[in-house]
């Protein structure tokens, strides 16, 4: 196969996508280096005792804070942030924080996802001279989300706000949602694609490839790297039985037209034109959710609509 793998990670792919739903959203404040007036420092018994204060510099995390019920909490989102209110200021993105704002908002928590990079050093010497309780996380499996569920939820106890029946009831829906399918090897690959032109494929190591397998799926793509770019001859010698196409609509945009089996190839675009099974038996799932790129806890939903479509493939032969 003449595939060439992408040497990027599963983390810059989520960036990447987020930032194409976006396009037409606001853009983010240019980040400042520093404040524009000294802060004098801040001790914890200056803390307000009152319900913690959340800066949340991360599109997933704010989703599953919100999904936690503690989205009230939250003072500060990132700047490619998809669910919460526009009105609660932007704080940076993974260019950059904008520190000016992140001290107007008096956070007592920052939770970040930052990668692989050490913490910026002046959110280090912010946190420690205003108190902030600064917890960076890392999102590339479905094993790290729960496991961040599980991180937020602590913390969010430590400063009074128990949500750990919510965290469990979270993670065993995700869980549920994962349970395996019957018969879907009988539908032949499953080769699950993020965009057209050109084809790229999410494969071994993306959370996408980890829930597809879980359901019992037969995955097209085995060779390990999350984010595969191919053409067309590639697709072809896949001959995949199912594609599933993962096209995020913008968030409060109307649902992408899917229901035909006409409008299913005009999302394909070039690649309709190919002889391959999941072209000629219509076996073509599009998923349209503007959260279907993130990990989430939100994937529960990702997971039950492939799911529910493969399974009514499958009873169908």
């Amino acid at each position: 196969m003449n595939s060439r793998a992408a040497p990027i990670t599963l983390a810059l792919i989520t960036i990447a996508a987020v930032a194409a739903i976006l396009v037409w959203s606001t853009r983010p404040r240019t980040p400042s280096a520093t404040p524009t007036r000294p802060e004098p420092p801040v001790t914890p018994s200056d803390i307000d005792k009152g319900p913690p204060r959340l800066a949340v510099l991360s599109p997933a995390l704010a989703v599953m804070l919100s999904d936690l019920g503690v989205g009230p909490s939250i003072v500060a989102r990132h700047g490619y942030d998809m669910v919460l209110d526009k009105s609660i200021p932007s704080c940076g993105d993974q260019s950059g924080i904008d520190y000016e704002s992140l001290l107007s908002v008096r956070p007592t928590h920052v939770f970040i996802e930052w990668g692989s990079r050490p913490l910026p050093d002046r959110l280090v010497e912010l946190s420690k001279s205003h108190a902030w309780n600064v917890r960076a996380f890392t999102l590339l499996s479905l094993d790290d989300v729960t496991r961040s569920l599980t991180d937020l939820s602590a913390a969010l106890k430590d400063s009074g706000v128990d949500v750990s029946a919510n965290s469990s009831a979270l993670a065993s829906a995700l869980n549920d949602s994962m349970r395996p399918r019957a018969g879907l090897d009988r539908l032949g690959s499953v080769l699950m694609l993020m965009s057209v032109r050109p084809p790229a494929a999410l494969g071994p190591g993306s959370f996408h490839h980890e829930i597809l397998t879980r359901l019992g799926a037969v995955a097209a793509l085995t060779k390990p790297s999350p984010y595969v770019e191919l053409d067309a001859e590639d697709v072809r010698h896949l001959a995949p039985g199912v594609i599933v196409l993962i096209t995020p609509r913008g968030t409060g945009a109307a649902p992408v037209a899917k229901d035909t089996p006409d409008a299913r190839r005009a999302l394909l675009g070039p690649l309709s034109s190919l002889d391959i099974p999941a072209v000629r038996l219509d076996r073509v799932i599009v998923i349209d959710d503007p959260l279907s790129l993130l990990p989430t806890t939100r994937l529960a939903d990702f997971a039950k609509q492939i799911g529910d479509q493969l399974e009514a493939l499958a009873r169908s032969q």
